[in-house]
Formats: C-alpha cells, structure tokens, sequence
C-alpha cells in the first residue's frame, strides 16, 4: 500500500513539474496529462523503481544505470 501512495504523490509532483515547465515557454496553461487525473504515471514508475533500487544497492553509479535503464 505504501509503494502505491508513492506512486500517486510522485506521479502528481511529476504532473506539476512538468506544467510548469511547459506552461512558462508557451506563456499560456498546458495540460500535459494523458488521463483525466492530474498524474503522469511514468514519474511514479520511475520514483518507484529509483525507491527499490535504492533499498538494496549502496553504489550511485549502479542506481544511476538501473534508474536510466
């Protein structure tokens, strides 16, 4: 359950980010979700793979790899 509550808080953070980002260059609002939630689910796959990983590798070039993968 928790790894799913990460999921939708990393997923959101990720939604935001990515509109503001978006939203400054056009100079206008962008909605850059794909569902009808404020959520990108790729920023919450990658925070979640990142979270695992992280718990049994100690090497941050290995993490790095694995996350870029």
């Amino acid at each position: 359950m928790l790894i799913f509550i990460y999921f939708i808080i990393y997923s959101f953070l990720g939604y935001i980010c990515e509109v503001i980002f978006c939203s400054v260059g056009q100079r206008r609002l962008v909605n850059r979700g794909i569902l009808y939630l404020p959520i990108c689910p790729i920023y919450g796959v990658g925070a979640i793979i990142v979270l695992l990983v992280y718990r049994y590798i100690n090497n941050y070039l290995l993490i790095f790899i694995i996350s870029f993968i």
